[in-house]
Protein backbone atom coordinates (compact mmCIF):
# COMPACT_ATOMS: atom_id res chain seq x y z
CA UNK A 1 0.00 0.00 0.00
CA UNK A 2 2.99 2.34 0.62
CA UNK A 3 4.19 1.69 -2.88
CA UNK A 4 0.36 2.90 -4.59
CA UNK A 5 0.70 5.91 -2.20
CA UNK A 6 3.85 7.14 -3.92
CA UNK A 7 3.20 6.45 -7.31
CA UNK A 8 1.03 9.52 -7.45
CA UNK A 9 3.27 11.87 -5.74
CA UNK A 10 6.12 11.15 -8.37
CA UNK A 11 3.74 11.39 -10.90
CA UNK A 12 2.30 14.94 -9.60
CA UNK A 13 6.31 15.93 -9.10
CA UNK A 14 6.71 15.28 -12.40
CA UNK A 15 4.06 17.06 -14.37
CA UNK A 16 4.97 20.17 -12.01
CA UNK A 17 8.39 19.70 -13.24
CA UNK A 18 7.37 19.64 -16.65
CA UNK A 19 4.69 23.05 -16.39
CA UNK A 20 7.77 24.55 -14.92
CA UNK A 21 10.05 24.00 -17.70
CA UNK A 22 6.90 24.86 -20.17
CA UNK A 23 6.71 27.80 -18.75
CA UNK A 24 10.05 29.22 -18.39
CA UNK A 25 10.02 28.20 -22.32
CA UNK A 26 7.22 30.14 -23.28
CA UNK A 27 8.62 33.27 -20.72
CA UNK A 28 11.87 33.00 -22.79
CA UNK A 29 10.18 33.00 -26.18
CA UNK A 30 8.23 36.14 -25.20
CA UNK A 31 11.31 37.96 -24.12
CA UNK A 32 12.88 37.45 -27.16
CA UNK A 33 10.03 38.30 -29.26
CA UNK A 34 9.02 41.32 -27.05
CA UNK A 35 12.60 42.62 -27.52
CA UNK A 36 13.05 42.16 -31.21
CA UNK A 37 9.28 44.16 -31.44
CA UNK A 38 11.16 46.97 -29.28
CA UNK A 39 14.29 47.23 -30.60
CA UNK A 40 12.65 47.05 -34.29
CA UNK A 41 10.28 50.02 -33.03
CA UNK A 42 12.51 52.10 -31.27
CA UNK A 43 15.65 52.13 -33.96
CA UNK A 44 17.89 49.65 -33.22
CA UNK A 45 20.80 51.56 -35.16
CA UNK A 46 23.10 48.58 -34.38
CA UNK A 47 21.10 46.10 -36.61
CA UNK A 48 20.26 48.02 -39.23
CA UNK A 49 22.80 47.39 -42.81
CA UNK A 50 23.60 49.35 -45.43
CA UNK A 51 22.07 52.32 -46.68
CA UNK A 52 19.68 52.08 -44.00
CA UNK A 53 22.14 52.54 -41.04
CA UNK A 54 23.84 55.18 -43.08
CA UNK A 55 20.86 57.45 -42.97
CA UNK A 56 19.28 56.51 -39.56
CA UNK A 57 22.58 58.38 -37.98
CA UNK A 58 22.12 61.43 -40.69
CA UNK A 59 20.56 64.67 -39.20
CA UNK A 60 16.77 64.73 -40.41
CA UNK A 61 17.02 67.57 -42.93
CA UNK A 62 19.98 65.54 -44.67
CA UNK A 63 18.12 61.90 -43.89
CA UNK A 64 14.18 63.04 -45.33
CA UNK A 65 16.16 64.60 -48.34
CA UNK A 66 18.06 61.84 -49.09
CA UNK A 67 15.04 59.21 -47.66
CA UNK A 68 12.94 61.00 -50.24
CA UNK A 69 15.36 60.06 -52.98
CA UNK A 70 15.39 56.42 -51.73
CA UNK A 71 11.85 56.20 -51.47
CA UNK A 72 10.73 56.89 -55.36
CA UNK A 73 13.08 54.18 -56.44
CA UNK A 74 11.24 51.47 -53.96
CA UNK A 75 8.48 52.52 -54.97
CA UNK A 76 9.60 51.17 -58.51
CA UNK A 77 11.43 48.39 -56.72
CA UNK A 78 8.35 47.22 -54.97
CA UNK A 79 6.23 47.28 -58.87
CA UNK A 80 8.85 45.20 -60.01
CA UNK A 81 9.09 42.50 -57.29
CA UNK A 82 4.88 42.45 -57.66
CA UNK A 83 5.87 41.63 -61.29
CA UNK A 84 8.81 39.14 -60.64
CA UNK A 85 6.25 36.96 -58.27
CA UNK A 86 3.45 36.72 -60.89
CA UNK A 87 6.05 35.50 -63.23
CA UNK A 88 7.33 32.89 -60.51
CA UNK A 89 3.70 31.93 -59.90
CA UNK A 90 3.31 31.26 -63.53
CA UNK A 91 6.86 29.30 -63.27
CA UNK A 92 5.27 26.60 -60.89
CA UNK A 93 2.23 26.73 -62.79
CA UNK A 94 3.99 25.42 -65.80
CA UNK A 95 5.99 22.94 -63.66
CA UNK A 96 3.21 20.94 -62.18
CA UNK A 97 1.35 21.40 -65.93
CA UNK A 98 0.43 18.55 -67.37
CA UNK A 99 1.23 17.45 -70.27
CA UNK A 100 4.52 19.52 -69.53
CA UNK A 101 5.88 22.05 -71.93
CA UNK A 102 9.45 22.53 -71.82
CA UNK A 103 9.84 25.47 -74.51
CA UNK A 104 7.13 27.11 -72.35
CA UNK A 105 8.74 26.52 -69.66
CA UNK A 106 12.35 27.57 -70.21
CA UNK A 107 10.31 31.03 -71.73
CA UNK A 108 8.61 31.96 -68.39
CA UNK A 109 12.16 31.18 -66.60
CA UNK A 110 13.49 33.63 -68.96
CA UNK A 111 10.97 36.21 -68.30
CA UNK A 112 12.23 35.92 -64.00
CA UNK A 113 15.67 36.20 -65.03
CA UNK A 114 14.86 39.54 -67.20
CA UNK A 115 12.88 40.61 -63.89
CA UNK A 116 15.47 39.41 -61.51
CA UNK A 117 17.88 41.80 -63.79
CA UNK A 118 15.67 44.70 -63.82
CA UNK A 119 14.74 44.64 -60.40
CA UNK A 120 18.93 45.01 -59.76
CA UNK A 121 19.15 47.48 -62.31
CA UNK A 122 17.15 49.66 -60.61
CA UNK A 123 18.61 48.60 -57.19
CA UNK A 124 21.72 50.00 -58.39
CA UNK A 125 20.35 52.92 -60.20
CA UNK A 126 18.61 53.66 -56.96
CA UNK A 127 21.95 53.42 -55.13
CA UNK A 128 23.62 55.43 -57.58
CA UNK A 129 21.47 58.32 -57.02
CA UNK A 130 21.64 58.85 -53.49
CA UNK A 131 24.85 58.45 -53.58
CA UNK A 132 25.66 60.94 -55.94
CA UNK A 133 23.99 62.93 -53.06
CA UNK A 134 25.79 61.99 -50.02
CA UNK A 135 28.96 63.79 -48.75
CA UNK A 136 32.48 61.81 -49.19
CA UNK A 137 31.89 60.75 -45.42
CA UNK A 138 28.39 59.77 -46.07
CA UNK A 139 29.56 57.82 -48.94
CA UNK A 140 32.49 56.27 -46.91
CA UNK A 141 30.08 55.34 -44.05
CA UNK A 142 27.94 53.28 -46.52
CA UNK A 143 30.92 51.88 -47.79
CA UNK A 144 32.12 50.51 -44.56
CA UNK A 145 28.46 49.39 -42.81
CA UNK A 146 26.75 48.47 -46.09
CA UNK A 147 28.88 46.58 -47.93
CA UNK A 148 31.30 44.65 -46.19
CA UNK A 149 29.37 40.96 -45.38
CA UNK A 150 31.66 39.63 -43.99
CA UNK A 151 33.09 42.12 -40.98
CA UNK A 152 29.36 42.87 -40.45
CA UNK A 153 28.64 39.17 -39.82
CA UNK A 154 31.48 37.97 -38.01
CA UNK A 155 30.80 41.39 -36.06
CA UNK A 156 27.30 40.10 -35.00
CA UNK A 157 28.05 37.05 -34.30
CA UNK A 158 30.97 37.93 -31.96
CA UNK A 159 28.65 39.71 -29.44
Amino acid sequence: MTGTADEPRSGSRLLKGALLVSLALNMLFIGVSVGRIWAHRHGDHERLHGISAVLSRLPADRRKELSQLLEQNRSEARTLRGEAHKLRHEVRKLISQEPFDKAALIAALERVSAARAKLGETAAKGLAEVAERMTVEERKALAERGFDRKRRHRKEHED
